[in-house]
């Protein structure tokens, strides 16, 4: 899963990717382990030699966008966005009067010029792919290929030109599957960093800006509020000083815990595990993905050889002491190919070479 990092100048994003990044990233790369209890206490009744817990990787190199760059500038963060699977726009929330653009902060305002300019660069994607089936003989029969992709088109323009973006349009699948190479801006999963003053740093989004958060959730985007300056501080201490120094903020986890928590849910991500003697490890899984799905995650030869998958719940695992203290309990199920794989699940895939 990959997370990108975008937001105006001077409003503390490569700060925040600092505190992401616990000093643990490589350039504008981060790998940051995904927060789990279950696994950290599923580790503990394997045995297991390895663990190796699900990454989210956050990037800082999809770039600044600022008001009056270069068309080259615009288009480098555009393609950068592209690449992404979900972006989350960190906004200023606190006092800088060194911010060349705008001296008073106003999340709002900024946030809401992002999301116009990703509109404005979908509609212009759109425009350009309908003026070129305009000139296809087939575009005008009725039923053909080229004339439902123009009928589609034709909707999503309308919602664009309505500023609206198409994150949240209800599409059937083979409507999605036909823009899904588009790589629309807008349909990608969108998150709010809100990066607040010290003296707000354990505040509540909606406390910190009440018209930010209203107008994100009426637009199905979430807002996470934090310091940013204060969490990268945080992020370079040991566990305990960490703990006890959230703690003492009145914060229940770090920034880093919390957006990768937003980005699995925006992005409709699972998490099911696969236990041994040689390794315990966790991996990230669109909601609704079938057993065999899980199969090709670990690897496309399992997957084409599949022919049972052996599954528990990680929490039934844990309570018998490990995978085969529950498979001799009766504790696990044998599923095809078309189950759908549920958060926590376990699962041994067995397949033939």
């Amino acid at each position: 899963m990959n997370v990108g990092l975008v937001g105006f100048p001077l409003v503390g994003k490569t700060t925040l990717f600092r505190a992401v990044s616990a000093g643990h990233d490589s350039g504008d790369l981060a790998a940051v382990a995904v927060p789990d209890e279950r696994f950290v206490r599923l580790c503990d009744v394997t045995g297991s030699k390895k663990h190796s817990p699900a990454h989210v990787y956050f990037h800082d190199n999809v770039g600044r966008f600022s008001p009056g760059e270069s068309r080259s500038t615009e288009r480098h963060f555009f393609d950068a966005a592209r690449k992404v699977d979900c972006l989350v726009h960190v906004v200023r929330g606190f006092r800088n009067d060194q911010v060349p653009y705008h001296a008073e902060p106003d999340p709002l305002r900024d946030h809401r010029g992002l999301e116009d300019e990703l509109v404005l660069e979908d509609l212009q994607l759109v425009e350009n792919r309908l003026e070129r089936l305009q000139k296809q003989h087939e575009t005008h029969i009725s039923g053909s290929p080229e004339s439902n992709e123009q009928r589609l088109l034709q909707r999503l323009k309308g919602e664009l030109e309505q500023g609206r973006t198409l994150r949240s349009l209800e599409l059937e699948a083979e409507e999605r599957k036909l823009i899904s190479g588009f790589q629309f801006l807008t349909v990608k999963p969108l998150i709010v960093a809100l990066n607040v003053g010290e003296d707000q740093a354990a505040a509540r989004p909606e406390d910190c800006d009440a018209a930010l958060t209203i107008d994100a959730a009426r637009r199905g985007v979430p807002v996470v509020s934090l310091c940013a300056t204060l969490e990268a501080e945080i992020a370079v201490l040991d566990e305990q000083d960490r703990q006890e120094f959230l703690s003492d903020l009145g914060l229940g986890r770090p920034a880093a815990d919390r957006l990768i928590r937003a980005a699995y849910e925006a992005l409709h991500v699972i998490t099911f595990y696969t236990t041994g003697p040689k390794e315990t490890k966790a991996w990230a899984l669109p909601m609704g993905s079938t057993a065999h799905d899980a199969a090709a995650t670990i690897h496309s030869d399992i997957a084409r050889g599949f022919i049972r998958a052996e599954v528990a719940p990680v929490d039934v695992v844990i309570e018998c002491g490990g995978w085969d203290a529950a498979h001799h309990a009766g504790k696990t199920t044998l599923q095809g190919k078309e189950y759908v794989v549920q958060d926590g699940d376990i699962i041994h895939v067995r397949f033939k070479v």
